[in-house]
């Protein structure tokens, strides 16, 4: 069966030609490889050039692999924006990547087409018969599964591994599982406690959310949060925080002065519309003053759309919340750019300030991000102190609230009101209500 507009065998034929040739070879020792090209933007064509121009950019597309193909190779087209090849006699994975390259510099030179020039890329997966399958049905699954860790590492091309395969595969339980998780309110919260560093007492803490996986263990935060992003969890993992956090600290703010919680936001959140009205939702929910809570949002996730990143930190300011940047110094933000956002305070990056005692090239680093900060009338929060000497320098230097293993580290909820009611931070108390 034959494919009508580029006259190359359908995704039937192609199988059918894959099941030949996989079948010949258990006559006689050799290997085939199976390609698929996914070609990208035909939809965008179509829409802004028109259904003629796209087709053309199809049938051209495969005039050129005929070209380049040998008698005993297969090319199909197997859908809308899909072909396959077959590539016989391969010796070995370099000669498929060899054809890959080839294909991919076939694209290199764009489409003329009616007056126009149309330019296109392209994604290849690959697998190997028999390295990688057992069958034409697994050689073709397999492949497709190359073309998917292609797409999702945002390669040009990748070879199928069998190790990548088991990644995805426990990826997607553990979507599942997140998911779970946090329908199931089995997530945890652990909050790690904010010390004003000139007056010495606590006066915030910061709500970092916990994943104790019943048979696995503790799962690092940088593994599912990278997950919740990738497979549209951010919303509701980011609403459980939000609200889990609110609940536990409500008696703080009711208690203490001017205390405050800091949560982190992920990047995919700024693009997110209903953030503004989630979060306002939240402290109407809990009773919660604006000024009780801080949102940290990283520097680097601000730099990825400055533009979008403004708007929605304009907007999250008129609900009242400080604005933190996390992470400062590491995400290239320009000084004119910092000026316009309406933030609260910037918090310098753990990497400088641990380093500080031994390396004076962070030390610099470290007094001038909070020189800036108070020049710019921001307070200045300092991450990662792990001694008295880091401490004790950094209140010389004027920086305003520090945080780090050495005033505590992150706790559950019930040993962090323990540790608020004894800890000696508290020897010149932040004034209860």
């Amino acid at each position: 069966m034959l494919d009508h507009l580029t006259s190359l065998p359908s995704r039937k034929g192609f199988f059918d030609k894959l099941n030949k040739q996989v079948q010949s070879l258990s006559e006689k020792p050799g290997k085939i490889a199976c390609l698929i090209i996914n070609i990208h933007e035909l939809k965008k064509i179509n829409s802004s050039l028109g259904y003629d121009i796209g087709d053309t950019v199809l049938q051209e597309f495969a005039q050129r692999i005929r070209r380049i193909l040998r008698e005993t190779d297969t090319a199909a087209r197997i859908g809308d924006n899909k072909f396959a090849l077959i590539l016989t006699s391969i010796m070995n994975s370099g000669h498929a990547t060899l054809a890959a390259n080839k294909i991919l510099t076939l694209l290199d030179e764009p489409f003329r087409i009616n007056g126009s020039k149309v330019q296109i890329k392209a994604t290849l997966g690959v697998a190997l018969y028999p390295e990688h399958a057992e069958n034409a049905q697994s050689l073709l699954q397999n492949t497709e599964e190359a073309l998917d860790q292609a797409k999702s590492t945002r390669s040009e091309y990748n070879i199928y591994c069998h190790s990548n395969v088991n990644i995805e595969r426990r990826n997607h339980i553990l979507e599942k599982e997140l998911k779970d998780a946090i329908d199931g309110d089995e997530l945890l919260m652990h909050y790690q406690p904010q010390i004003s560093i000139q007056q010495q007492y606590v006066n915030s803490v910061e709500a970092l959310v916990r994943w104790q996986h019943p048979k696995t263990g503790m799962i690092s935060p940088d593994r599912f949060i990278s997950l919740a992003e990738n497979c549209g969890l951010i919303v509701p993992l980011t609403l459980w925080t939000l609200n889990t956090t609110l609940r536990h600290c409500k008696n703080c703010f009711e208690s203490w002065q001017n205390f405050s919680v800091s949560i982190n936001l992920s990047a995919v959140l700024l693009h997110e519309p209903d953030l503004v009205e989630m979060i306002r939702q939240s402290m109407q929910i809990w009773g919660i003053n604006a000024n009780n809570l801080t949102l940290e949002v990283t520097e680097s996730a601000m730099m990825v759309d400055p533009d979008k990143s403004m708007q929605t930190l304009h907007e999250l300011n008129g609900l009242g919340v400080n604005i933190s940047i996390d992470d400062f110094g590491t995400g290239h933000s320009s000084l004119s750019y910092l000026k316009q956002l309406p933030v609260n305070e910037i918090k310098i990056d753990k990497s400088f300030v641990m380093n500080m005692n031994e390396n004076e090239d962070d030390r610099k680093i470290v007094r001038s991000v909070i020189d800036l900060g108070h020049n710019f009338d921001l307070k200045v929060v300092a991450e990662g102190i792990e001694s008295e000497q880091t401490l004790s320098e950094l209140r010389g230097m004027g920086c305003d609230i520090g945080q780090g293993y050495y005033i505590s580290r992150p706790l559950p909820m019930d040993e962090m009101q323990h540790w608020l009611n004894s800890t000696t931070w508290n020897s010149n108390k932040n004034p209860q209500k």
